[in-house]
């Protein structure tokens, strides 16, 4: 696995997701917990935050910059199951090494959860 944030947190037993070794592009979610919003409930604090900064940036957010703020694991696994937010891998160089980043994103049904 890269060394990245995520690795260092899936290493340390933390809930983050990480990129799996070898396939770069496809995203490893641990399991999230029920009741993020998809059966209509309303949306805890937290997800709130988690939608609004998400809304706020229009390339997505890192999950090392959630991780920073206290937005990740488990919280933003549900709001992905939920479709309210996706992830996406990319590649980014640094000294001529890559390294493996995963961006967040608002979906359309987050945008739209943001204005219940």
């Amino acid at each position: 696995m890269l060394d990245t944030p995520a690795s260092h947190a899936a290493n340390s037993g933390n809930r983050h997701w990480f990129l799996e070794p070898g396939q770069p592009k496809r995203i490893a979610l641990p399991s999230a917990t029920p009741n993020t919003g998809s059966s209509g409930d309303a949306l805890t604090q937290e997800q709130l935050q988690a939608l609004e900064m998400l809304a706020d940036s229009s390339r997505g957010v890192t999950e090392a910059v959630l991780a920073t703020r206290g937005l990740a694991g488990d919280l933003l696994a549900g709001l992905v199951r939920d479709e309210l937010a996706a992830v996406a891998g990319e590649t980014v160089w640094d000294n001529e090494r890559p390294i493996e980043v995963v961006r967040v994103q608002i979906t359309d049904s987050g945008r739209r959860a943001l204005k219940r």
